[in-house]
């Protein structure tokens, strides 16, 4: 029997008793609960803080300067990447909410995480989105941010602080957004934005460093992001490569990094991997 043949029949196994097994393994990985309880109070430690200044081209040309928009308007941002499904599950509902604020002073920007611009490009072309898009290929923003869960949602409000920090997909922007950006107009149209200057003393003043540092980075971009975003654990957990914190998807995020994958099928990478390092993962 090969060790493909071992592997197939482990993972087949695994199947039945996987809520067994991610207990265990979340109660025997003390990294993973802090992991799990640093995204659930993520948000609140954003709430309050002011927005950190950025600069990001845009798909369709020029750029994105916070500084020149906050105080102005009311900002939204969404991180989101080509490859996330949630992401890509939310863009309907995006659309609807720029196409009711379009004559409003509300700016929703869609920062794409870590991607290639013609990867970005193609994914909105089939789309056929009509959305303003910035690319953080480096994902300094993103870090910034602590943008570890994608998509996530920030609103800025006149003030130029975080009014909402949201992780997860929105499926009703008229109930998760609309009563929040309405209050923030009508601050606005009471005289209450920020001045540029202000803003940009008030941010000068900010500290970020605990709140970035909680942005976990892969290391991986390009068709390696892709390919470990596709690739399911073989450790048995019900994780993709790239979310995954055994020691075997840490190798494999290891190998892709280094790996040549020019003329190369996803799914030839794929099974090339599982063969060298599934049993590993047992």
């Amino acid at each position: 029997m090969t060790s493909r043949t071992l592997c197939l029949l482990a993972l087949g196994l695994a199947v039945p008793m996987q809520g067994l097994h991610v207990a265990l393994k979340r109660q025997l990985k003390p990294e993973d609960i802090a992991q799990m309880g640093s995204s659930a109070t993520v948000p609140n430690q954003w709430q309050g803080k002011v927005a950190p200044d950025f600069e990001l081209p845009e798909l369709a040309g020029g750029t994105f300067k916070l500084s020149d928009h906050v105080g102005r308007e009311i900002v939204v941002l969404n991180f989101f990447a080509t490859w996330c499904g949630p992401c890509r599950e939310e863009m309907p509902e995006l659309a609807r909410f720029h196409e009711r604020n379009g004559s409003r002073h509300v700016t929703l920007l869609l920062i794409d995480a870590e991607e290639k611009r013609e990867l970005v490009a193609s994914f909105v072309e089939r789309g056929n989105l009509s959305l303003t898009i910035a690319l953080d290929e480096p994902g300094k923003v993103v870090q910034a941010y602590g943008a570890a869960s994608l998509p996530t949602t920030v609103v800025i409000g006149v003030d130029g602080r975080i009014a909402l920090y949201e992780t997860g997909a929105i499926r009703n922007t008229d109930v998760s957004l609309e009563p929040l950006v309405s209050m923030q107009l009508a601050l606005l149209a009471g005289g209450h934005g920020t001045s540029r200057d202000e803003y940009l003393a008030a941010e000068g003043r900010e500290t970020y460093s605990r709140l970035a540092s909680a942005t976990t980075s892969t290391g991986l971009a390009g068709r390696a992001l892709e390919i470990a975003t596709k690739m399911d654990c073989p450790c048995g957990c019900p994780d993709k490569v790239v979310k995954c914190t055994c020691k075997t998807s840490k190798g494999i995020r290891q190998r892709l990094a280094s790996a040549t994958l020019a003329d190369r099928a996803d799914a030839d990478v794929i099974r090339e991997l599982n063969r060298e390092f599934c049993m590993g993962g047992m």
